[in-house]
């Protein structure tokens, strides 16, 4: 079947009470996809979780406290013998450094992208190991604490040769919450953690002439990666049509968000939902921007939209009730 899908969800398959019904209607059934979970050991993962329960695939690991365990675990499978801790200190805490999640007795990155780059190579292990690429044609990256406000476009709409990331929540790079791949880029996009625990002197030096500030987050690791790998080209854009919630009694390493009444729960980045209230109420009802078929005038509409966003929340933020 042509542009079969896999939806990969990374790390928790968290807050599915408030976000699997917009999943199932807007992403699952709608790309009639197949759904797999790379995941950490919780008490959640059993049937009265609907993720758990739709999932073809569960890819469970060790819930670490300290993530570092993992990485030296993936560093014994590729063979590297380097103190990749050495780069536990190279970016500010200011910036959710891209290590967070790792720590030794000297530094403790905040935040939780170095667990997201664990699970993004134990995903790439279990793909390889059971050959997916043969299934599927096409892979979604993305997480379970989304609700979807707008349905996600069809897949013949969006070129099979591009890498296809959500517009926004940047912070330097790109988004590391979304990305729509082939069955060959998928495996480039998701081999982030390999040049860490191989030779993290020679990526250092690549870091540095990417960004001599050191400010270096998730977002701008994956950026650079794709670059390094030569397919940051390749890379084009859809709509923000979700935004990441998450539940009362659930901590977060890094977002605390905003709590929002209507939803009864928190809203971890106020700038996602503006943003897909936005393509929800003026966009997608109409097809204004799913057909794709003049990529420069959506790129134009997603700017202008993240921009507004921004505005709306830095100049008028005691009014917007999120």
């Amino acid at each position: 079947m042509k542009n079969k899908c896999l939806v990969v969800i990374l790390g928790h398959a968290r807050a599915s009470d408030l976000t699997w019904d917009s999943f199932k209607s807007n992403v699952f059934y709608k790309l009639n996809a197949d759904l797999a979970l790379c995941v950490g050991e919780s008490n959640t993962n059993n049937n009265a979780n609907p993720y758990w329960k739709h999932a073809k695939y569960k890819w469970v690991s060790e819930e670490y406290e300290n993530y570092a365990l993992g990485y030296d675990n993936f560093q014994n499978i590729y063979g590297g013998t380097n103190n990749w801790r050495e780069l536990l200190d190279f970016a500010p805490d200011d910036v959710a450094p891209f290590l967070g999640g790792c720590y030794d007795e000297k530094n403790k990155p905040a935040a939780s992208a170095g667990i997201l780059i664990y699970y993004r190579a134990l995903a790439l292990q279990y793909i390889k190991d059971l050959k997916l690429d043969n299934t599927y044609d096409r892979f979604l990256i993305t997480r379970s604490d989304f609700i979807w406000q707008s349905p996600h476009p069809s897949l013949d709409k969006l070129s099979s040769a591009k890498i296809w990331i959500a517009f926004g929540e940047k912070y330097g790079g790109i988004t590391d919450r979304y990305a729509l791949l082939n069955n060959k880029d998928v495996f480039t996009y998701l081999d982030i953690l390999r040049p860490i625990v191989t030779d993290h002197i020679l990526l250092k030096s690549k870091l540095l002439v990417f960004d001599k500030y050191r400010r270096i987050n998730m977002e701008s690791y994956i950026k650079f990666h794709l670059l390094d790998n030569n397919i940051y080209k390749s890379v084009r854009f859809i709509p923000y049509y979700m935004f990441s919630v998450r539940n009362k009694d659930s901590p977060g390493r890094w977002s605390k968000g905003t709590y929002n009444k209507k939803l009864d729960c928190f809203i971890k980045y106020p700038d996602e939902k503006i943003m897909a209230d936005i393509y929800a109420n003026f966009f997608s009802k109409f097809g204004l921007l799913n057909s794709f078929k003049c990529y420069p005038y959506n790129y134009v509409i997603y700017s202008i939209i993240e921009f507004t966003a921004k505005v709306k929340r830095r100049l008028f933020k005691t009014k917007i009730k999120y």
